[in-house]
């Protein structure tokens, strides 16, 4: 299988969608950890936290790169998402298609054979 035909394969999708999946899952963790150190300070302790993170979180290039990574990452994973379902409608519609036509071989089938039968007792 070339390169080409892997990435565009259902499995490549699979796993960009769980890769992207996994790193929105990290985001809410790291994001949730960030928070969580907030609400455990008070009074004046709580503003000058506050004030550390708000700093940290506006002033960080690692930050500004992640949040548009996260950005991305939200983007890629809805679209391949839909491109997925779509994807594998299209193939259950072939596999119903497929289906219906081995059914209609086997009648045939079987109604030839029938004849064969009934002639062959003649």
């Amino acid at each position: 299988m070339s390169n080409s035909a892997f990435i565009k394969s259902s499995i490549a999708k699979k796993y960009w969608m769980a890769l992207t999946g996994l790193f929105l899952c990290l985001f809410l963790v790291g994001h949730l950890l960030g928070n969580l150190q907030l609400i455990f300070s008070t009074g004046e302790e709580g503003r000058r936290v506050f004030n550390e993170y708000a700093f940290f979180m506006t002033h960080n290039p690692a930050i500004k790169v992640l949040s548009y990574l996260t950005y991305f990452s939200i983007l890629f994973h809805a679209v391949d998402g839909i491109a997925l379902f779509v994807q594998n409608k299209k193939r259950d519609l072939f596999l119903m298609l497929i289906q219906s036509q081995v059914q209609i071989l086997r009648h045939h089938r079987d109604t030839w054979l029938c004849w064969v039968r009934l002639c062959s007792f003649s």
